[in-house]
């Protein structure tokens, strides 16, 4: 199987593309995770706070 310069160059771009892709996975949980509930939760079911001691 033989191919041309460019389709070869062109092969090697896109599985570097893929690669790097991989690699540099730009999706970060931590930066989305909720951390409990919001305004709007606590105007429907009220602020009862639970405090530490």
């Amino acid at each position: 199987m033989f191919m041309s310069g460019s389709r070869r160059l062109a092969a090697l771009r896109d599985r570097w593309k893929s690669l790097f892709a991989l690699v540099s996975d730009p999706y970060r949980p931590e930066r989305h995770y909720m951390r409990g509930p919001g305004p709007k939760w606590r105007a429907k079911h009220g602020t009862r706070r639970v405090t530490q001691s």
